[in-house]
């Protein structure tokens, strides 16, 4: 840098002692030596790599802090329409049927998982929909903060015992309050029955299970059969039905 200045001093020297130069020749070279030492001043605030390397260290933060903006991170998911109809605890569709429909829907509409009881909530009503708001209620919680309490995972286990092992066994106990032989085969009665008794978790006890087979049975099996009260267990019932057949 100072070399530099000493040169332009010399230069500036040499054109006021030459006699030759002309004075729009000597302006000329003044003006030139003012833009260069003016660039010379400009130059004297650089202040060399660690300048450059602050400055991209600050444009490198500011580009972290506009990608990591939340409302350009995240967006709201917006609940999709079921094409799927809303299902009741007591109404007489099946309820496996439904609940695959029902995984189907979510998967084609990509409900994220945190989302999948909120969207479960909505296409119930009924039984099931009260089921849903008691299990909130043992947890304290809404409906929008259930899956802060329980994964999705546990509550299928939740589902499949209330609406699939239950409703099973309670399509059952109807069945054998509402049934009767009436003209059907005395074979196909008795099958009937031996999956009703053998129904998981069907808790109906001996005796009643015995009386009310006696009073559905069509008159000829009953007297073929005899006495209800000489059996012990179910399967001797349908051993002795199945050899007068």
């Amino acid at each position: 840098m100072n070399s530099t200045i000493a040169r332009i001093n010399g230069i500036e020297a040499k054109a006021s002692a030459a006699p030759s130069c002309t004075t729009d020749e000597t302006k000329q070279i003044n003006e030139r030596i003012d833009h260069v030492v003016t660039i010379i001043g400009d130059i004297g605030v650089f202040n060399g790599p660690d300048t450059i390397s602050s400055t991209v260290a600050a444009l490198k933060t500011d580009i972290t802090k506009l990608q990591t903006r939340p409302d350009a991170a995240t967006k709201t998911f917006k609940m999709p329409h079921f094409d799927i109809c809303k299902f009741d605890d007591y109404n007489k569709s099946d309820a496996l049927t439904w609940w695959q429909c029902f995984l189907t829907e979510a998967s084609c509409r990509t409900v994220p998982t945190n989302d999948m009881l909120k969207a479960l909530y909505l296409q119930l009503i009924g039984g099931a929909q009260a089921w849903m708001n008691h299990l909130t209620a043992t947890h304290k919680c809404t409906i929008a903060e259930l899956h802060t309490h329980t994964t999705w995972k546990e509550f299928e286990q939740l589902w499949f015992t209330r609406f699939m092992v239950r409703n099973v066994v309670k399509a059952t106990m109807n069945e054998v309050y509402t049934c009767s032989q009436g003209n059907m085969p005395t074979r196909d009665w008795t099958t009937k029955w031996q999956k009703i008794v053998s129904t998981p978790e069907f808790d109906l006890s001996f005796p009643n299970q015995r009386s009310e087979f006696f009073s559905r049975s069509c008159a000829g099996l009953r007297s073929a059969i005899g006495n209800e009260y000489d059996y012990t267990t179910f399967q001797a019932i349908l051993d002795r039905a199945n050899l007068v057949i």
